[in-house]
């Protein structure tokens, strides 16, 4: 949530309704659980509080509906994702869809997947979306911001690639079977994350994948 005039207007509206107090303190931690998500979905989900709780909302049942909300977003864009790989496409033009199309292996590796492929590769997806999505939301205060900013040290990427390729032939083979090619996916962000601190790497793992036979 970004608009903090309409935040402190729903949390008053809520105090009133629940006959609560809401001291500076406890509303600070309800404002940063709402943050990653948008205004709208924010107030969809005081919307709906407002009218199915007995008692004042915590923090988890914030939560709990506006991950459904997420959910939905990410089955939206998985139905997106289909339409484009029934016309042959290649692009989603939306830069967090694509973004967990390349964590996959790319849209090429998508169009060579059978329909009962697509249905396993669906969850996959959907996991992906959502951490970008959330994670993209996040607004960071200025002294965060400029850490992350700072300068990373260089990642030798081929070799981080061979590495973990040469991981997961010991581990399964010469050639992964479909079924266990979540598995390693999940194997390979572990790998990653242990070498350079960022688990969710998406461009790395995407690559690796691609270079899986």
């Amino acid at each position: 949530m970004k608009d903090k005039v309409k935040f402190k207007e729903f949390m008053a509206g809520l105090g009133l309704i629940f006959d609560k107090d809401i001291p500076a303190p406890l509303s600070s931690i309800y404002w940063k659980t709402l943050q990653p998500y948008t205004d709208q979905e924010c107030e969809k989900a005081f919307n709906r509080l407002i009218s199915t709780c007995k008692f004042f909302p915590k923090p988890a049942e914030f939560l709990e509906v506006l991950k459904g909300t997420t959910e939905n977003n990410g089955i939206q864009a998985w139905q997106k994702v289909m339409g484009i790989l029934g016309r042959g496409g290649k692009s989603a033009d939306d830069y967090q869809i694509d973004k967990a199309v390349n964590a996959l292996g790319g849209w090429s590796y998508l169009g060579q997947q059978t329909y009962d492929e697509l249905k396993w590769t669906e969850k996959r997806f959907r996991e992906h979306y959502e951490v970008i999505t959330e994670k993209e939301m996040i607004e960071y205060p200025p002294e965060v911001e400029a850490l992350l900013e700072r300068p990373k040290p260089e990642i030798d990427i081929e070799q981080l690639k061979l590495e973990a390729m040469e991981y997961v032939r010991i581990k399964y083979g010469n050639r992964i079977k479909n079924k266990d090619r979540a598995k390693v996916e999940r194997e390979i962000h572990e790998f990653i994350s242990k070498k350079t601190g960022n688990g969710h790497d998406f461009e790395i793992v995407g690559s690796i994948l691609r270079d899986m036979p």
